[in-house]
Order: C-alpha cells, then sequence, then structure tokens
C-alpha cells in the first residue's frame, strides 16, 4: 500500500502513472491524500532553471557544467538557490522546482494519463479538504490580480483560459482578513491544483474496477483557523488520519492540533479507522468505526459520490455538477499544460 499527502499525494499520482501506467507489481493499493498536480513542464521548458542556476554559481561557462556544479561548495549553492519568476511573468511562482515531463518516467501531463487511462488499476482511496487553496493563494482584489496569479503559476494559460477562470471563479462572498477576490484566488488554486485531480483521479480508475474506489471531502475546521478566513485548509485532516499527535512535528506546527483533542476529537476515530480498515483489507468499510456510515464507492448507483466528513454529521454527498464543470474546464487545458 502507498500513501502520501500533498506532494507525496501527487507522488502517488506519479506511481500510477509512472512509464505511461507499467505495472511492476510493486503495490496493491494506493491513497492519495490532497493530490499535488500543479502545471508541469517539459525538459526543454525547464532548462532556462538550469542555466539561471548554473550562471549564479559561475558555471555557466565551462565545458562539464555538471561537474563544476558538484565542485562548489554547499554554501555557494544555497545562495544560488533562489526562485524567480518565470519566464513572461513578474510574479515568483508558488512553487518552482516541479517534475519534469522526461517521456519516460513523466510521459505526458499526468492529467492527460488519467484522462487516457494510462496507469496501474489497483483499489484506490483519494480526498481533500473544503479550502484546498486558501492556504496558497494570493491575496488579491481584483479578477486581474487573480489572472496575474494564476498567470504566475502557470504561464502557458492563455488569455482566453484566464478570461473564463475569472467567470468561473466571479467575486464571492468575502472572508474576514483577505481582500475581497482571495475567495476567487482560493476556489481557482484549491480546484485546479488539488481537487479536481483527485476526482479525475477516482474517475479514471473507477472504469472497469467498480466499488475499488473511494472519494472524500474534509470539512471539519478550528475556531482559529475560520477567523482567519481559511475554513478548512490543506491537508487538515493530517492530525484525523494519524491521531493528533503522531503526525509529525513539521506538520503539527502547520496545525491547529489541539482542537482534535478537543471539539474536533470525535472525527478522529471515524476518519482513522476508515483509513486502518483500506490499508489493511482495501476496502474502508471492513473495520469502520462503530456507528460510521457506510462509505459508499465513487461511482455508484448515483454517479460522483464522496464521504463529507463533518461533526457528528458524516455522510455521504454527490459532487456538485457545478464543480465537475469546473473540473472538465481545468482538464481541458492539461494539452496546453502539458505539451
Amino acid at each position: 500500500m502507498i500513501h502520501g499527502v500533498s506532494a507525496g499525494a501527487g507522488s502517488v499520482g506519479t506511481h500510477l502513472t509512472a512509464y505511461g501506467g507499467r505495472d511492476d507489481k510493486l503495490f496493491v493499493g494506493a491513497i492519495g491524500q490532497a493530490p499535488f498536480f500543479p502545471c508541469q513542464n517539459d525538459i526543454s521548458q525547464s532548462e532556462w532553471q538550469f542555466d539561471r542556476f548554473a550562471s549564479a554559481v559561475g558555471c555557466s561557462n565551462v565545458s562539464n557544467q555538471l561537474a563544476c556544479l558538484r565542485a562548489q561548495n554547499l554554501s555557494t549553492l544555497q545562495a544560488a538557490n533562489i526562485p524567480s519568476p518565470f519566464p513572461g511573468q513578474t510574479i515568483t511562482p508558488l512553487f518552482y522546482y516541479l517534475p519534469v515531463i522526461d517521456g519516460d518516467l513523466i510521459q505526458e501531463a499526468p492529467i492527460l494519463q488519467f484522462e487516457r487511462g494510462k496507469h496501474i488499476k489497483v483499489p484506490l482511496l483519494v480526498g481533500d479538504t473544503t479550502n484546498e487553496g486558501s492556504a496558497f493563494a494570493a491575496n488579491v482584489s481584483t479578477p486581474a490580480e487573480v489572472s496575474s496569479f494564476l498567470a504566475a503559476n502557470c504561464p502557458r494559460l492563455p488569455a482566453s483560459a484566464l478570461e473564463e477562470a475569472n467567470k468561473l471563479y466571479p467575486l464571492m462572498s468575502p472572508l474576514p482578513r483577505h481582500a475581497v477576490y482571495f475567495p476567487s484566488a482560493s476556489a481557482a488554486t484549491g480546484e485546479s491544483t488539488f481537487i479536481c485531480p483527485g476526482l479525475l483521479m477516482s474517475e479514471s480508475l473507477s472504469r472497469g474496477q467498480h466499488s475499488k474506489v473511494w472519494n472524500y471531502r474534509f470539512d471539519v475546521s478550528t475556531v482559529e483557523e475560520t477567523a482567519a478566513g481559511l475554513g478548512v485548509p490543506h491537508t487538515f485532516d493530517t492530525p484525523a488520519i494519524f491521531g493528533p499527535h503522531y503526525q509529525g512535528p513539521a506538520v503539527a506546527a502547520s496545525l491547529s492540533v489541539q482542537p482534535f483533542t478537543t471539539y474536533n476529537a470525535p472525527i478522529v476515530p471515524i476518519e482513522m479507522n476508515y483509513y486502518i480498515s483500506f490499508v489493511r483489507t482495501l476496502n474502508p468499510n471492513t473495520f469502520r468505526a462503530k456507528d460510521a456510515p457506510i462509505w459508499e464507492p465513487f461511482e455508484g448507483k448515483n454517479g460522483q459520490q464522496r464521504l463529507l466528513f463533518e461533526i457528528n454529521g458524516t455522510t455521504m454527498e454527490a459532487v456538485p455538477k457545478a464543480q465537475q464543470e469546473r473540473c472538465d474546464f481545468w482538464y481541458s487545458l492539461a494539452e496546453i499544460d502539458g505539451e
């Protein structure tokens, strides 16, 4: 069983699609907790990063650049390792170094591979929080600033796509401590980079292996995160999966763990036991917590459905049609992003 969270869940996606979906029987199931699928470049589109870094450490005009780089001391390399805007952009992206489409391990954009069924088929459990983008989105005030933020992170998006994104994510209800278009930027970031890829993974892996894919949305926040206008941020269910004191110091420092020992404590055995059950039996229901509802598969008789984690109200919900339509928009851009 393989499991990953955030970039690790993106790695799970890469494992599923590696070498065009070649199955070397290395694992029997997969868990993607908030799968991270950013815009990805191929080798030629990434070469400028190497050239820029080599130049910064004085290794441009040499016959063997790698040997030159390896000969530098650590402080020199660290001083040169500073992100910059992508070519043609003025804003530094959120994520500077990303997996590169090399035509071998990553043969094309992962979104395209999932759309085309070029992946291993194993039982899958995948899910996200309600507000995946709130920890990453720029605090913007206008639609133009939303476009600039999106373009900074995916510079090959055409102007027409940025205009359509502004229509799909118009002015929304305001959030505390944030500018008026932050909710729009947050929703666009969360769906394009995390939620929609998770839904696509679910849909694609459910083809031909019905009742073996389970998707969820975690909607349990804290007083502090709500007051900060962040809702239910990225990876916020980690304390419920591993336990409030067992998710590692780095995660603990970035999450409001204490509420999961008090008013959010009821959600811990619910989510934890689903996860444990899936790891043990490839089915989250076998050893689910007492009184926890049956977790219906993603592609059931009601179509796209997922489990909604809420305090004292965990239940199944349909994936909203509007969200599916916004995801279809992001999927349609994969050709631009990945080729």
